[in-house]
């Protein structure tokens, strides 16, 4: 089996609130609106985010990113006034973690032992 595509999907209860927000934290608009309520952004060549207007599931996603320098990554959330909660776990990973409007869980997290 080979997978061609991956794409986290964040449940939220306001579509214009949420636009705005990860528009912020990815530092850029969304690269397509396939249809009403729903916004993506392409992260990777294979990899994206999709944001879907869904008030009864808004609050109930997580993602997490995999990054090449979380310190970079930090910094340059705080220059949009956006903050990590950051971590280094006993498992050799050095990890930030945000939250959007509707407490969706963003994670960010960079591999120690790699770098």
């Amino acid at each position: 089996m080979t997978f061609t595509q991956v794409s986290a999907e964040m449940m939220v209860s306001d579509h214009d609130t949420a636009v705005t927000w990860y528009s912020k934290l990815l530092g850029c608009n969304p690269d397509r609106r396939p249809m009403d309520g729903l916004v993506e952004w392409q992260v990777t060549d294979t990899a994206s985010i999709q944001v879907f207007a869904d008030p009864s599931k808004a609050g109930s996603s997580i993602v997490t990113f995999g990054v090449d320098d979380l310190d970079e990554h930090a910094q340059t959330f705080a220059e949009v006034g956006l903050e990590l909660d950051r971590q280094t776990t006993p498992r050799g990973q050095h990890r930030g973690t945000i939250t959007d409007p509707d407490r969706n869980l963003i994670v960010f997290a960079q591999d120690l032992e790699t770098t």
